[in-house]
This record gives C-alpha cells, structure tokens and sequence, in this order.
C-alpha cells in the first residue's frame, strides 16, 4: 500500500506542475502534441493540454524499461492510426 501511496503522490505533483504551468514537459510526438511528463525515473505519463479549455488529457503511464516500440504503438492509437 505504501508504494501505491507513493505513486499516487507523485502523479499529483506531476499534475499540479501541468495544471499550474510551473514546467513545460518535452513533446513526445509534437505533432500530435503530446508531451511526456516524468513520474518516476521508470514511470512516464503522456497527456496533451487543451489550454483554450483548460483540460489535460491523459494517454497513458509507460514503464521506461519496457520496448520504446510498445509506446510507438500507443502514441499512433492515440491518433487514430
């Protein structure tokens, strides 16, 4: 439970640095516009921001140490390809 509370935690502070705009994460793929935000040093989160509306979608968590091509995979699901 501690490393799940753990997790948790840090996805939250990754989320107010997005929400309050204090970091300006790397585009993964700029363009569709998603950007990659680390969450841990094997956790990353992709999302993409809508400021015109003020939303934040999230793509996915993608664990560092597995196949980039798996996250290839998933970056072109996100586009509809």
């Amino acid at each position: 439970m501690k490393e799940i509370k753990t997790f948790k935690d840090l996805t939250n502070g990754v989320l107010e640095e997005i929400k309050n705009r204090r970091v300006t994460h790397l585009y993964a793929n700029e363009a569709l516009g998603i950007r990659k935000g680390l969450v841990h040093k094997n956790v990353s989160l992709f999302y993409k921001e809508d400021r015109e509306n003020n939303k934040v979608y999230l793509i996915t968590f993608f664990n560092n140490r597995m196949n980039p091509e798996t996250l290839r995979t998933l970056l072109k699901k996100q586009n509809g390809n």
